[in-house]
Order: C-alpha cells, then structure tokens, then sequence
C-alpha cells in the first residue's frame, strides 16, 4: 500500500463522481432541447412555416445523436474508472466499488434501458420527419 497509489484512488473517486454529475446535467440538458425542439417542430407555436418545423425535427434527431454518443462515451469512462476503482482497493484494502451488489433485474440496468430511451426518441424524431407535417 502506497501513498500514491491511496491519493490515485482519491482521485479515481472524484473524476467518477465528476463523470456521474455531468451525466446528470447532459440529460437535463437534453431534456429541455428536447422539449423546445418539440414545440418549434409540432407548430405549438402558431405561424410558423413547415420549413422552421422540418429544420426542428431534423436537429431535434442531430441532438438525440450528439446526447447519445455523449452518453455513451460518460458510461465508458465510467466503467473504465470503476474498474481501476476495483484495481486499487484490492491494494489499498478498500471495498467501496468491488463490493456494490449487482442490478436486482437485468433488463432495467442502465446498459439495456439508457440506449433504448435514445433510440426511442430518434425513432421519434425519424417519424416526425417523415410522416408528421
């Protein structure tokens, strides 16, 4: 046991908590652009041209990508630290990651139910573009 290898996993904890938060805030984030998106493109607003609706759905299914591949990239980040996490308190003797209980259900882990909300929002999207005027 190490004092660098103790100050490393401080460090591995906050940068997952770091990674956790913003998370957090990219989904309020999209959340919102969601729902503006949505009022511009469905004509909520009254008097607006089909061509202001259509480039609406269009960035609404931009944003749903962007969001996405940003999720995707925070959980991979996240399982990489949290396996280093694991490397370190078999070192340091800690049990604070490798002892965290498994998901009680496995379809509602957030592997499977995170990349099918997007997908169901781009569908979303897809339709509106296609069939929705």
């Amino acid at each position: 046991m190490t004092k660098d290898s103790d100050q490393e996993y401080a460090e591995v904890c906050l940068t997952l908590r770091h990674y956790s938060g913003l998370r957090f805030g990219m989904r309020t984030l999209f959340l919102a652009i969601l729902v503006g998106l949505t009022v511009v493109g469905f004509g909520i607003i009254p008097q607006q041209s089909f061509l202001v609706k259509s480039v609406a759905k269009a960035f609404g299914l931009l944003m749903t990508g962007f969001f996405w591949a940003s999720e995707k990239n925070a959980a991979r980040y996240i399982s990489h630290l949290q396996e280093r996490a694991i490397q370190f308190e078999k070192e340091l003797g800690y049990r604070l990651w490798s002892a965290m209980p498994k998901a009680a259900y496995r379809f509602f882990r957030g592997a499977f139910i995170i990349p099918l909300v997007y997908a169901s929002i781009a569908l979303f999207w897809i339709y509106a573009l296609i069939f929705v005027r």
